[in-house]
């Protein structure tokens, strides 16, 4: 979102937290470990097998573990070494694993641990224990292949501990096996209430390395009824929303945030009002950005208060449009948002709300491609003020400009304005004006005197005239399977992401048994404001091409549209939206926020586009 923004890198994603066994064993007390041994002590004499060795370590008074536990790694080596006895082997390949350990010399450590569990000594729940220990030390050094052996070799697939299974699922994500993690991960689904809060934070990360999003949600969900107020995992969870779809979810999990007052960053509003408008609550997508601005949540931009005038617009709320608009003025000179603006003021028939703007706009030095519609609108306002000499010359100057030529000529004849003279027509004169204001005039004086009501002269633009003043076609665009990837840039970067992408995009079509079957479409699932952009590059295609990577096959159902054809420079593509979307609302249809843009022809190499726009609508 400003679009929905779906890339999806997740704010503030938990990070996985290897355990510290060197820490966790520095920090074992030394009673601890006797209290340990005793427990051992009483396991063993539970078994007729384990008894003889008993003996051997406790009859001694002088021999107990705080004494072993302070030998040095050099004396427990040797101890070790010249051990024959499996009890002492054991016991000291587990001491001198924890030294080594505590030293960070795994590779070591992983050798101690597997003499100990070789001496088959130890009763069975210290030595699995003692293998939870050695996978921890064999993840440390990335033997992720060695793990599933070692904790699956004497314990049931079904009885394997939570530990356990979190163990063998970051094995599993250490050798890319990913549907191995989902398979370990799984069961713990219907253990979620007794799993810690580190177990569900965990379980949530490997799962959403393995893109099982559905399981992390499931985890994530557990850990936020738990901890409804932590805002990073509302975030998160959000996202994976977001990430899967469920745009309605996502919608209630983050407006119940923002009731709850968890917002600290201005992307958490701005991610409120994309949900709220990719929902098509336009309303009240516009009340809480217009809140967030007021209350300084969010940078007081002209970008954010065009981006409020957009939602007030769809909202159908004109007045509060306007005057969002007139914010965005206020912090930036574009001039083609000015000109939007006046169009709304006499749309109002706010008159001198229009002369206004027009005056403080044109007092910059306007590029020639505002200069006629500039002047257009600025002698509809001093017609409609009473000011007619200053009318006649707006009116002259648009004639003397292309884009607004037609609609100009027809306003002079409708004011009865007296023809220009050639003086008038050589000349640009008044409040909006280009850099050059020389006009050269035609050779041929064969063509009808500026201003003038003649016949021809309207004949002459009958047809143009018409196609300004028809009403938007309606569409019905039929299913369609697309070949497409998704892109999130900005509008600067647009042309050059474009041209990237679609190679790679083509490529991996054809390599993966499909052909490209129809122009390239560029299709946005809502509507795009602010700098931000999120598009789907995608082409129509024949054969049986294979989902890669970031390349994928769209399904895109059967819609109605209206649309409009558009053919000039690349620049002007923003204000043909504006424009399409806006006479689509006048003319009362629905829009759903989605839309599209074919390339109907080939301009690469110029700034000139050949495209139709489809702007979506419900039926």
């Amino acid at each position: 979102m400003a679009g929905l923004s779906t890339k999806l890198t997740l704010p503030g994603m938990i990070r996985f937290q290897p355990i510290n066994i060197a820490k966790a064993l520095s920090k074992r007390s030394l009673r601890g470990l006797l209290l340990l041994t005793l427990l051992l002590v009483l396991l063993i004499a539970n078994t007729t097998e384990a008894r003889q060795y008993k003996s051997k370590l406790f009859e001694d008074s002088n021999q107990d573990l705080s004494s072993a536990e302070s030998l040095s790694i050099n004396q427990l080596e040797a101890q070790l070494a010249t051990a024959s006895d499996p009890w002492q082997i054991a016991l000291s390949g587990q001491q001198l694993a924890h030294q080594y350990v505590l030293k960070q010399e795994f590779a070591k450590a992983a050798e101690a641990y597997q003499t100990a569990l070789a001496a088959n000594a130890l009763a069975a729940p210290v030595a699995r224990q003692l293998r939870l220990e050695y996978a921890q030390v064999l993840l440390q050094l990335k033997r992720f292949a060695q793990i599933k052996p070692l904790l699956s070799s004497v314990t049931n697939e079904a009885e394997l501990s939570s530990q356990e299974r979190v163990l063998l699922a970051r094995a599993a994500v250490g050798l890319e096996q990913f549907h191995e993690v989902v398979a370990q991960l799984s069961p713990l689904l219907v253990q979620l209430a007794s799993l810690s809060d580190d177990e569900l934070k965990q379980l949530a990360q490997l799962s959403y390395a393995a893109k099982a999003w559905p399981m992390t949600i499931d985890f994530l969900s557990e850990y936020l009824q738990r901890h409804p107020q932590e805002p990073a995992i509302n975030r998160q969870l959000t996202g994976l929303y977001i990430l899967t779809e469920q745009y309605d979810a996502a919608l209630q999990l983050w407006s119940l945030a923002n009731s709850q007052k968890l917002f600290s960053q201005e992307q958490d509003w701005l991610l409120l009002v994309d949900l709220y408008k990719r929902q098509n609550m336009p309303d009240k997508a516009a009340r809480i950005l217009n809140d967030a601005l007021q209350q300084g949540n969010i940078l007081d931009s002209a970008e954010h208060w065009y981006q409020l005038f957009q939602l007030w617009y769809q909202a159908r709320e004109l007045a509060s449009a306007r005057g969002s608009l007139a914010q965005s003025l206020v912090r930036s000179n574009d001039v083609q948002r000015a000109l939007l603006l006046t169009e709304l003021y006499q749309q109002a028939e706010q008159w001198q709300a229009s002369l206004d703007t027009l005056t403080q706009t044109c007092e910059q030095i306007l590029e020639e491609r505002y200069v006629g519609k500039a002047n257009l609108l600025l002698g509809i306002a001093y017609h409609k003020l009473a000011q007619p000499e200053k009318a006649r010359r707006a009116f002259i100057n648009a004639t003397l400009l292309s884009g607004e030529k037609v609609k100009a000529r027809e306003w002079l004849a409708f004011i009865a304005a007296a023809p220009a003279s050639r003086e008038e027509s050589q000349q640009l004169q008044g409040l909006c004006l280009p850099a050059d204001t020389q006009i050269a005039l035609p050779d041929s004086s064969s063509k009808p005197a500026v201003g003038s009501s003649s016949k021809s002269a309207v004949a002459d633009t009958a047809e143009n005239t018409a196609q300004q003043s028809m009403p938007l076609t309606k569409k019905r665009l039929a299913a369609t399977r697309f070949y497409g990837t998704k892109v999130s840039t900005t509008k600067a970067e647009l042309q050059t992401v474009i041209k990237k992408r679609t190679f790679g995009l083509i490529k991996a079509l054809m390599r993966s048994g499909g052909s490209v079957n129809g122009n390239m479409h560029l299709l946005m699932q809502q509507m795009q404001t602010g700098n931000e952009l999120n598009i789907t590059i995608a082409f129509p295609f024949s054969g049986a091409p294979r989902n890669s990577g970031i390349h994928r096959i769209v399904n895109v159902p059967s819609q109605h549209a209206v649309i409009k054809q558009y053919q000039g420079p690349a620049a002007e593509l923003e204000a043909q939206w504006t424009m399409l979307v806006m006479q689509a609302m006048q003319e009362g249809h629905q829009l759903t926020g989605q839309s599209r843009m074919i390339f109907l022809s080939d301009t690469s190499g110029s700034d000139m586009v050949d495209v139709e726009l489809q702007l979506i609508i419900a039926e």
